[in-house]
């Protein structure tokens, strides 16, 4: 499964890379059966599959197991606009209810184990140790720690004051790049200390 922005204001989940098998497994529930890249708003609930994927062999195949995913994907799709997992758990921005933390460590059954209003819409989302970066559409980038997953608590926030609306955030080497589209900008911003971050270009 990847991701890709086709939109220009949203995240596009696509379900199926066509190298990693030899048949699409979607074929028969698409509109489009000859489509590439079948997407998640494009696979019916009732027929979402995940792929277990054996060694990276595309004579082998893959087999598709029947899991709660479709009921996962049913329910929570609708307004995510980025998400990253670590060690079992799903970050979510999830739009207009903002930060979303799932326990995904059985991937057939996920769990909503807390969430965080963002103020505004959450658009991106980035996690490095125990914090999460999540940008939002009109208050800037929220650092929230999520050290007890239950309970996240905000820390900070860089651009809030301003209104800055992000488009998309990355983390490298301990630096928070987050890129604005209202206003149009990159920032480089020092997140030693997540309390007070510094705008350092």
């Amino acid at each position: 499964m990847y991701c890709g922005d086709t939109t220009g204001g949203s995240v596009d989940l696509y379900a199926l890379n066509p190298m990693s098998v030899q048949s699409n497994p979607y074929a028969s529930s698409l509109p489009n059966p000859s489509a590439p890249f079948p997407s998640i708003a494009e696979i019916p609930a009732n027929a979402f599959r995940v792929l277990e994927m054996p060694a990276p062999d595309a004579e082998e195949g893959s087999e598709v197991s029947l899991n709660g995913c479709n009921e996962f994907a049913g329910e929570w799709m609708n307004g995510v606009r980025d998400l990253t997992v670590v060690e079992g758990h799903a970050f979510l921005a999830d739009g207009t209810m903002g930060l979303r933390i799932l326990d995904v460590s059985s991937p057939s059954s996920p769990i909503l184990q807390s969430s965080f209003e963002t103020e505004e819409p959450a658009t991106s989302i980035e996690i490095l140790g125990s914090l999460a970066f999540v940008g939002t559409a009109g208050a800037g980038v929220r650092i929230i720690s999520v050290e007890t997953v239950s309970e996240p608590r905000e820390l900070g926030d860089f651009g809030a004051s301003d209104g800055l609306s992000i488009a998309a955030t990355t983390i490298h080497n301990n630096l928070l790049y987050v890129l604005s589209h209202d206003p149009p900008a990159l920032f480089a911003v020092d997140i030693s200390d997540p309390s007070a971050p510094k705008i350092l270009s």
